[in-house]
């Protein structure tokens, strides 16, 4: 019939780039017949071809309301490709639905349900998406990097290292490849393949504030300070909100010795994060090596109730406790005790809690818990000397010079040690 070869015409000027004349037969055949879903569909794919997306829209919709009508995966996703292209982005997600609905395999509806998934922020559903896309086209490293990218936004570390890897073994010289599998590599705690990474990338690269946070912590920790100085200050130049960037310049303070500014750095950073746990502690510890153990007590208690397992916060609290005033002692002894009930072997609560009991006098549990404080830190000065003050004041004098002299061993211009033997000595001798 005449609809057959309009169609068919329609095809071939298609195919040779006369898109009018193609148009034009495409239309008659859908005129002739209007109820057959092939005219409808390549109509809109003229339309589309030539920048129209308003008019495919119509034709294709049409050919979706025919009743009884069952429509390929392809003309679901195309339809969907032209909602995005107008900004109707629920509608689209709900035709690229539909096409892996109806075709499961249909790879390049995976693939645009992932991209759109992206751009609406929802990256954890985005990752799944370039995951199953991935499982179809395997030799697609655009696939690979964006599951790696979105793995990452979503905080799925481990898979985004596995995809970046995968991109990377498809494509090594790609750019955009290198710095999601430095980023990749850098969440995963392989820092000194994420250095590598990054200093091998182009000075053209446009780095992300993360990206400059990142390079200043890997040359912080090789005590590259200057460098890493840099870096970080670069970071909070193009993101004052960046809060690892100044709780990263506090550790460099800490490291140049200079507590007084490390404190700034931590104060701006819980000033970005108040729930930044880690800057809460390192706050507390530059009070206290400002020798204001008064004011470290409550960043310390923050950092505690933020982490209440992580032992070394109650540890510093317990510390600042004891250093603030007499009235403290205490609630030093419940924070060192929680300490020990986290982590029985830790030598320096067990210290503590022993230091406490020693300034309330009590010379037997002073004993107790020092005892098992140097045979856990058996090369500690200070816990033998304190272990030798207790066994003193109960009385044990043989127990305490051995554990006067074991720390003169270790260290011998101990004061309290040397102190305590002549102590004794000097009792012995009276006798």
């Amino acid at each position: 019939g005449e609809d057959r070869y309009r169609y068919g015409m329609a095809i071939l000027q298609r195919k040779r780039g006369e898109i009018a004349e193609a148009e034009k037969n495409a239309l008659a055949a859908l005129h002739i017949n209007p109820n057959d879903p092939l005219y409808g569909t390549l109509v809109g794919e003229i339309y589309t071809e030539r920048g129209a997306p308003t008019l495919a829209i119509i034709e294709y919709e049409k050919v979706l309301q025919q009743p009884g009508l069952l429509v390929r995966a392809p003309v679901h996703h195309e339809l969907g490709l032209l909602y995005e292209k107008e900004e109707r982005y629920n509608e689209a997600l709900e035709q690229y639905h539909e096409a892996v609905r109806k075709d499961s395999t249909y790879a390049d509806a995976w693939k645009s349900m992932a991209e759109l998934y992206d751009l609406a922020g929802r990256e954890r559903d985005a990752a799944q998406t370039y995951l199953r896309y991935t499982e179809l086209r395997q030799d697609d490293w655009e696939g690979y990097l964006g599951l790696a990218q979105t793995s990452l936004e979503a905080n799925l570390n481990r898979p985004a290292l596995d995809a970046a890897r995968q991109a990377f073994s498809l494509d090594s010289t790609n750019v955009e490849i290198r710095l999601a599998l430095a980023r990749a590599s850098f969440v995963n705690n392989d820092k000194a393949r994420a250095q590598r990474l990054y200093t091998s990338l182009p000075d053209t690269i446009r780095f992300e504030p993360v990206d400059y946070v990142r390079m200043g912590q890997i040359k912080l920790d090789r005590n590259d300070l200057e460098a890493a100085a840099v870096d970080l200050r670069q970071a909070i130049d193009m993101d004052s909100t960046q809060a690892d960037a100044y709780f990263a310049l506090g550790l460099l303070e800490l490291k140049r010795g200079e507590a007084d500014s490390a404190v700034v750095q931590f104060e701006k950073t819980i000033e970005v994060n108040p729930r930044h746990s880690a800057a809460q502690l390192n706050l507390g510890v530059a009070w206290l090596q400002l020798g204001q153990p008064c004011k470290a007590i409550a960043p310390l208690r923050a950092a505690v109730d933020a982490a209440p397992n992580y032992t070394p916060a109650r540890v510093y609290t317990a510390m600042s406790l004891v250093n603030c005033s007499e009235d403290s002692l205490s609630a030093a002894v419940a924070e060192y005790k929680a300490a020990i009930e986290q982590e029985p072997a830790n030598a320096t609560a067990l210290r503590g809690l022993g230091f406490c009991y020693l300034k309330r006098g009590d010379c037997a549990p002073a004993a107790d818990v020092l005892k098992p404080a140097t045979e856990h830190a058996p090369n500690n000065a200070d816990g033998w000397a304190m272990l030798g003050q207790a066994q003193a004041i109960c009385g044990n004098l043989d127990a305490a010079t051995r554990s006067f002299k074991k720390a003169l061993e270790i260290n011998a211009e101990h004061p309290t040690a040397k102190q305590g033997l002549q102590t004794i000595e000097a009792q012995q001798q009276g006798q």
